[in-house]
């Protein structure tokens, strides 16, 4: 496509007969311009290529499957060079003997897609690009969670880039990073101003890898003290916003898996408390925000039974809680909650402790069991 103001859809193109090394699915140059519902496979060189300053380029509910047929390593499912305002939403890009896409672009939005079972990375971020937003996405991994991993690593962001969200404040905007060799995400070359937000990662290599020099060299977190099953306190840069997550217990590296909440740093010290509680074994682990740049996952501490637990907290958030020998509360169990108490030795209700109308709440004469 040349030109403008062009729109591709419902199409269907098949590359095996293909013999022209370097023959794309799609060669875009050109500005205004929607694709949707294309399926290309088996593409000899790239899937979708736009070159020479495309822009306002959508994509959306493609697929791309088997690109770089005759290109290894150098096949892409989505490339574009020296572009503006592109979208890429509610596609899949598979099977690529390359990364699965690639972007040297301003002002671009990845959304709902599915980048899985590439030769090398997911997504890779290059030539100062700024202005990104990744949300909703499946790297790594299927929409009903079957493993599509790349073989190197998920998102990579090289060259200088800065201004990108990975993640964002709700469920939506969540990416899932599973199933990599290497690193779920990478932040190098000086790039800056990453900041991951609310993403479920999983049996990666390693989590979050940023490089000396690279968003502004923010320190990762501690968890210091898990205090109790509904409070986890730490250390951090000052002036921080603290994401906390549990890690994936089936797989080996720290990383986070599912968001427990966020607060902001008072000073050099943070201290969180939980919706609703912990479960013994649970292996907790957290990131730092300063200025929008995210840094590595702190190391992972491991919740472990206590001998003594006072709940205190009015309401008691629902859920089970679990002490060795004792627990004591003179807490409120509200309409609605369920609260269960198992102890080895003993279950002490004071004074002001209340199960109102509607709450349900049970009493376990049973300690922690391994």
């Amino acid at each position: 496509i040349e030109g403008g103001n062009s729109l591709v859809a419902k199409t269907a193109l098949h590359g095996l007969g293909l013999t022209e090394q370097f023959a794309n699915g799609l060669t875009i140059e050109g500005q205004h311009i929607s694709i949707k519902k294309l399926i290309l496979t088996d593409m000899p060189y790239k899937g979708i290529a736009g070159w020479n300053a495309c822009e306002d380029v959508l994509i959306d509910s493609c697929e791309m499957t088997g690109s770089g047929r005759l290109t290894s390593p150098s096949g892409n499912g989505v490339v574009f060079f020296n572009s503006t305002n592109i979208s890429v939403k509610n596609s899949r890009i598979l099977d690529t003997n390359g990364n699965g896409m690639e972007f040297d672009a301003d002002t671009l939005i990845l959304e709902n897609n599915v980048i899985g079972s590439s030769d090398f990375n997911g997504i890779v971020l290059y030539g100062n690009s700024t202005g990104i937003q990744i949300m909703g996405n499946k790297i790594g991994a299927d929409v009903n969670g079957t493993p599509l991993p790349n073989l190197s690593s998920g998102i990579v962001v090289v060259d200088g880039c800065s201004g990108i969200q990975i993640g964002g404040t709700t469920l939506a905007s969540e990416n899932v990073v599973a199933n990599h060799t290497y690193t779920g995400i990478v932040i190098a070359d000086t790039s800056y101003d990453c900041n991951l937000a609310r993403n479920a990662m999983y049996c990666n290599g390693f989590g979050i890898y940023v490089e000396a020099g690279s968003n502004n060299d923010v320190a990762f977190p501690a968890i210091e003290n898990i205090v109790s099953p509904l409070q986890i306190t730490g250390a951090c840069p000052s002036n921080a916003e603290i994401s906390v997550y549990k890690s994936n217990g089936n797989c080996t590296a720290c990383e986070g898996f599912h968001y427990v909440g966020s607060v902001t740093s008072t000073g050099t010290t943070w201290s969180l408390n939980l919706p609703m509680p912990l479960s013994i074994g649970d292996k907790i682990t957290a990131t730092a925000t300063v200025s929008g740049n995210t840094s590595q996952f702190a190391w992972c501490q491991e919740y472990v039974c206590p001998d003594n637990l006072a709940i205190n907290a009015i309401p008691i958030p629902s859920g089970t809680y679990i002490a060795d020998q004792e627990i004591t509360s003179l807490g409120t169990v509200q309409n609605g909650a369920n609260v269960i108490f198992k102890a080895g030795n003993s279950i002490v209700l004071q004074s002001g402790f209340e199960v109102q109308l509607g709450g349900l709440f049970e009493v376990l004469i049973q300690g922690c069991i391994p």
